[in-house]
């Protein structure tokens, strides 16, 4: 249900930079899946999950964003090297704790230094 509102809200806007969070990422890719020439660009902030197919962008900006303490558990050391390599793969870009400093949290968008975050994510995705 979600995959087909991002769907049709993109129908009314046009091509979109499109911001997601944490679950909403997987919601997003799905969409991408479906609709790519809806997307201008993909932020995913703290990503749940991400596509493990051929993920191919074309003109698209791919800009993934993760906080820290990825190593307290397996599955985000995992996740973290997933989004590493979906990275490195498609030309998208990773902004983490190397870029940001240590201490970010999952809701990344109200961290302290959350205009630090957004000024990064903007000089990716924004030419």
């Amino acid at each position: 249900m979600q995959t087909v509102a991002l769907l049709n809200v993109l129908k009314w806007t046009g091509p979109a930079h499109v911001i997601c969070h944490s679950q909403g990422a997987e919601f997003t890719f799905d969409a991408w899946a479906e609709a790519p020439s809806a997307f201008v660009s993909i932020t995913a902030l703290e990503l749940s999950g991400y596509p493990t197919g051929d993920f191919i962008l074309g003109n698209m900006l791919l800009c993934l964003v993760a906080g820290d303490f990825l190593d307290v558990f397996p599955i985000w050391r995992e996740r973290h090297f997933g989004w590493l390599r979906l990275a490195s793969t498609t030309g998208g870009s990773l902004i983490d704790d190397a870029d940001l400093g240590p201490g970010n949290s999952h809701v990344l968008m109200q961290d302290r230094n959350s205009v630090q975050i957004l000024s990064a994510v903007l000089s990716r995705i924004i030419s």
